[in-house]
Parts: C-alpha cells; sequence; structure tokens
C-alpha cells in the first residue's frame, strides 16, 4: 500500500457509486439536494455490505462537497483497504478538514441514534455556502 496522495481514486469511485444507485432509483448528482436527501435514503436501505456502502458513501460525500465548494481531497483513499479511509483521507475546503467516511461509519455501526446525515451536514453546508460569497 502506497501513502501517496491519490484525489482520482476518490472521485472514480463516487461516480461509478453514483451510476450504481440508479438502479436503486436514486439520481446522485453531487449537488447539496442530494447530499440532503440522498445519502439518508441509502444508509436506511443499506444496497450494499456495510464496508462497501461505507467506502462509497465516503467518496460521493466527499467528491460532492469537492465539486460543490472547490475543494480537495488528501491523504491516501483505499479501495483495497476501505477501513482505513476513516483514518487516512480527507477533503480540505479552505483552512477546514472534513472528513467524509466518519458520519456514514457512526452511522452504519451505531444505528439511527447517530441522527440523520442531513442533521449532521446542514449547518457544514450554510457555513461554507456563506464563506463562499
Amino acid at each position: 500500500m502506497t501513502d501517496k496522495p491519490n484525489p482520482d481514486v476518490p472521485a472514480s469511485v463516487a461516480s461509478q457509486f453514483a451510476g450504481r444507485m440508479r438502479t436503486h432509483g436514486l439520481s446522485l448528482d453531487f449537488s447539496v439536494k442530494s447530499l440532503l436527501s440522498d445519502v439518508d435514503e441509502i444508509l436506511l436501505k443499506r444496497p450494499l455490505d456495510d464496508a462497501e456502502l461505507e467506502m462509497c458513501l465516503s467518496a460521493y460525500v466527499g467528491e460532492a462537497l469537492v465539486r460543490l465548494f472547490h475543494g480537495k481531497w488528501e491523504g491516501f483513499f483505499s479501495v483495497e483497504h476501505p477501513v482505513t479511509n476513516f483514518y487516512t483521507s480527507w477533503v480540505k475546503i479552505g483552512e477546514q478538514t472534513f472528513w467524509p467516511s466518519h458520519f456514514p461509519g457512526y452511522r452504519l455501526k451505531n444505528g439511527p441514534s447517530e441522527g440523520s446525515f442531513r442533521e449532521y451536514i446542514e449547518p457544514k453546508i450554510a457555513k461554507w455556502t456563506s464563506e463562499s460569497r
């Protein structure tokens, strides 16, 4: 395993995941609307095994934020060992660091007691939106 940054890998995983979710009736388009509604629906339906779902959702959430807020992937994103992404892959938006795997990881392990992704991400989106003006 290499520890060199590989921002093309999570972007590719996210795009492939978006395509796969179309068969489940979801149109993941990397928009704010998708982040606020589709992520919670996916976490409820659990259309993949938990390890793969955590990896794919982490890639999708991170890539959506990169596209929406001119962020960039940092660290190393692993497809072969996706559990490591919790610690080794993050997104920088301005000076802020966001770990896209944390909420999906906690939610998949702990269930609905973690709350909704919408509740988690909405204040962050509001902050990044106001800072980008």
